[in-house]
C-alpha cells in the first residue's frame, strides 16, 4: 500500500512520491493537453523566440535533460558526502 500513500511508522526516503496526492496534477495536465492541443495540433501561435538567449538556453538544456539527470544525482550525492552532510551508512 506504499504506492497509494499509506506509509508505515518511521518511514523515510529521499525520492518517494505516492500516486494519489499527485493524481489531480496529472488530470489537470491531461485536460490542458487536450484543450490546448486538440486533435494533436497546437491551437495557438507562438511568438518568434529563436533570438532570445534565455529561451535558447532552456531549449538547449531540454535537449540534454537525460544527460543532466544522470550526472546531477551522483554529483550532488558526492558533494553532500564530501561536506559531511551525508553518511554512507544512511543509504
Amino acid at each position: 500500500m506504499l504506492w497509494l500513500g499509506f506509509t508505515p511508522e518511521n518511514f523515510s526516503t529521499l525520492d518517494y512520491f505516492p500516486v494519489f496526492p499527485w493524481f489531480g496534477v496529472l488530470l489537470a495536465g491531461v485536460f490542458l493537453g487536450n484543450f490546448l492541443y486538440s486533435g494533436g495540433k497546437r491551437q495557438f501561435e507562438l511568438p518568434y523566440t529563436e533570438k532570445n538567449p534565455l529561451i535558447r538556453l532552456f531549449s538547449r538544456t531540454g535537449q540534454h535533460s537525460l544527460l543532466i539527470y544522470f550526472i546531477h544525482q551522483p554529483l550532488f550525492l558526492g558533494l553532500l558526502f564530501l561536506s559531511g552532510l551525508l553518511n554512507l551508512n544512511m543509504l
